[in-house]
C-alpha cells in the first residue's frame, strides 16, 4: 500500500487556472474521494495524479516518491476512466491481461493474475464474451479487473459508476468498496454524486474553483461544514442568512429573513452584529398544523408544495419571506398536507449549524 501527495499544485490552461494550490495527503489504504461540481477541478487533479497532465506548480509523491515529471507508465498506477474504455476486439480475458502483456509478464504467470482477479470481481466464465456481450456492471468489473491485474500502487477511479443505472449503481459502490478493503488499495475516486461520495470513503475532498474547501470524514462533511459552499452543496439544507442580535445562555440569537429571529447553538463564538449562515438540514425541520410544546424555534407558516418521494415527503413552505424545505418520513396511514394549509415549522437550536459569513 502506498500513500499519494500533492503539496501545493496547480495546473493553468493559458489564462484558466483548471486546479489551485492544492494539498492532499492520502494515507496508505485509504479511499478518498474528490467530490465537486463539474469544472470545479477534480478530474484535472485525478489526471495530474495519473500523469496524464503536466503539473505547472507543486509537487505530486506516490509512496515517498517524486513523480512530479515521471510520465504515467512510469507511475505504477491502475486506472477506471468514465467509460471504461475496453477493447471492443478484445474479449474479457483479453481486455484483463492487456497491462501484463504489455510488461511483458511470463505467460504462466500472465494466466494466474488473470484467472485470480477474475475470481475476485465474480468475472468467471465471462473470460470469453467480448464488450458487446455484457451488461453495464459486467462492464465496470472488467475495467476495474484490468486496472487491478498489474497490482498498481494506486488505483484511480474516474466516476465509474456514471453510466449506470440507479439500482445498478447503488449495487456497485457495495461492491467497489468491498474490493477495495479486500485488497487494501489506495483509492483516489471522482465524483459529483454526494451519496456516492459518503456512502463509499474514508475521506472526503470538497472542490470548488480549482480549491479543496475542505477536507474530512464523511461525518465531518455532512455534520460539521466548514464553509458556505460545503454547507449547501452537502446533503438538503436550509440556509438561513443573518445578523446575530443577541446572546442568551449559550445560545446566539439571529435575525434572519422577516425580522424572524432563530435560536442557534454556535460552535464557535460570534459577536453581536455579525453576519452569519444559519444551516438548517431538511430532515431536522419539523412540520405540522401545530407547534411542538415549548420549541424555541417554532413558527407560523402555509405550505406552498409537497411532494410525494416514496420513503419521504418533502415540503416547501413559507413564513412570511422566509422559504424552508422540510423532509419527512413518509407515513400510509396519515393523509399529506395540502398545499395551502397554514402549518407550524420548527426546530430545535442544537439542529442548527452557525458559520461566520
Amino acid at each position: 500500500m502506498s500513500e499519494v501527495e500533492l503539496r501545493e499544485v496547480s495546473k493553468s490552461f493559458g489564462e484558466v487556472r483548471a486546479v489551485d494550490r492544492v494539498s492532499l495527503h492520502v494515507k496508505p489504504g485509504e479511499f478518498v474521494s474528490l467530490l465537486g461540481p463539474s469544472g470545479c477541478g477534480k478530474t484535472t487533479t485525478l489526471r495530474l495524479i495519473a500523469g496524464f497532465e503536466r503539473v505547472t506548480r507543486g509537487r505530486i509523491f506516490i509512496g515517498g516518491e517524486d513523480v512530479t515529471i515521471k510520465p504515467s507508465y512510469q507511475r505504477n498506477i491502475g486506472m477506471v476512466f468514465q467509460h471504461y474504455a475496453l477493447f471492443p476486439h478484445m474479449t474479457v480475458r483479453e481486455n484483463v491481461a492487456f497491462g501484463l502483456r504489455m510488461r511483458r509478464v511470463p505467460r504462466p504467470e500472465a494466466a494466474r493474475r488473470v484467472a485470480e482477479v477474475l475470481d475476485l470481481l465474480r468475472l468467471s466464465g465471462l473470460e470469453h464474451r467480448y464488450q458487446h456481450q455484457l451488461s453495464g456492471g459486467q462492464q465496470q468489473r472488467v475495467a476495474l479487473a484490468r486496472a487491478l491485474v498489474i497490482k498498481p500502487q494506486i488505483l484511480l477511479l474516474d466516476e465509474p459508476l456514471s453510466n449506470l443505472d440507479a439500482k445498478l449503481r447503488e449495487e456497485m459502490r457495495v461492491e467497489l468498496r468491498q474490493v477495495q478493503r479486500r485488497v487494501g488499495i489506495t483509492t483516489v475516486f471522482v465524483t459529483h454524486d454526494q451519496e456516492e461520495a459518503l456512502s463509499m470513503s474514508d475521506r472526503i475532498a470538497v472542490m470548488n474553483r480549482g480549491r479543496i474547501i475542505q477536507y474530512g470524514t464523511p461525518l465531518d462533511i455532512y455534520e460539521r461544514p466548514a464553509h458556505s459552499f460545503v454547507a449547501g452543496f452537502i446533503g438538503q439544507s436550509n440556509l438561513l442568512w443573518g445578523e446575530v442580535v443577541g446572546q442568551e445562555n449559550g445560545l446566539a440569537r439571529v435575525r434572519v429573513a422577516s425580522g424572524l429571529d432563530v435560536m442557534a447553538r454556535p460552535d464557535q463564538h460570534v459577536s453581536s452584529g455579525s453576519r452569519v449562515l444559519v444551516v438548517v438540514r431538511q430532515s431536522r425541520v419539523k412540520v405540522g398544523r401545530e407547534g411542538r410544546p415549548g420549541a424555541v424555534n417554532s413558527f407560523a407558516a402555509r405550505l406552498e408544495f409537497a411532494t410525494y418521494l416514496g420513503e419521504a415527503v418533502q415540503y416547501l413552505c413559507r413564513a412570511g419571506e422566509l422559504r424552508l424545505v422540510a423532509t419527512a418520513t413518509a407515513d400510509a396511514d396519515a393523509p399529506l398536507l395540502e398545499p395551502g394549509a397554514p402549518i407550524t415549522v420548527s426546530w430545535r437550536p442544537d439542529d442548527c449549524l452557525v458559520l461566520p459569513e
